[in-house]
């Protein structure tokens, strides 16, 4: 009576080990990292380097209306030297201010964050609990990224602690992560023209886009 299951068995085992690999005979699958940017409604293609909030929870807005899941862009910068920002640093959002600055001084800005050990660790590292708002770091450099995502409340009280003191290995991650925060959120602010801007209506969708993509 257990003849022919046993037979099954074993032609399905047969066939299973005679069966070519997915990955035989061709290169293996590499997923290429992806990242979400604020993308303009503008030909400009993507930011280089932006910074932005995103999440429900913001002041008047209501669960269903677009426009409360938009990214809330503080700085957005464009390797051709576009750069948009917003007049309120902490919150960002509309209404925005738009100029356009020397594309060398975009390329300084990437080399100084390259120098100084961004890319290294690239992310995505992330401090925010769940259904909270969080504000978002994001640099692009020829395939070389950096993704940070902070708790929307630890960004507006920078002494706010994430991490207790009583676990020493993670608290030091978390303050290393808290310093580089502040240096590449700093030397992106200090792009911004203030004096040469001018009004604009741009707005902003988060689109997920692979390091590469231009």
């Amino acid at each position: 009576m257990l003849r022919f299951p046993i037979v099954l068995l074993t032609l399905i085992g047969a066939l299973y080990c005679s069966a070519p690999s997915a990955q035989e005979g061709g290169e293996p699958k590499i997923r290429k990292p992806k990242v979400d940017l604020p993308v303009a409604d503008r030909a400009w293609g993507n930011p280089v380097a932006a910074v932005y909030t995103h999440g429900w929870w913001f002041k008047g807005s209501e669960r269903g209306n677009p426009d409360a899941i938009r990214p809330r862009v503080t700085v957005a910068v464009w390797a051709d030297g576009h750069i948009v920002w917003s007049d309120d640093s902490i919150e960002g959002g509309p209404p925005y201010r738009e100029a356009t600055l020397e594309p060398a001084r975009v390329e300084e800005l990437l080399k100084d964050l390259e120098g100084r050990g961004v890319f290294a660790d690239p992310g995505p590292r992330r401090y925010f609990p769940p259904d909270s708002n969080w504000t978002a770091i994001v640099v692009l450099d020829q395939g070389k990224y950096l993704n940070m995502q902070l708790w929307h409340l630890m960004d507006r009280d920078p002494e706010r602690e994430w991490i207790s003191k009583n676990q020493p290995e993670k608290y030091e991650e978390y303050q290393n992560f808290r310093r580089v925060w502040a240096e590449v959120k700093g030397a992106l602010l200090e792009l911004i023209p203030r004096e040469q801007g001018k009004p604009s209506d741009v707005s902003f969708t988060a689109e997920r886009v692979s390091v590469e993509q231009p």
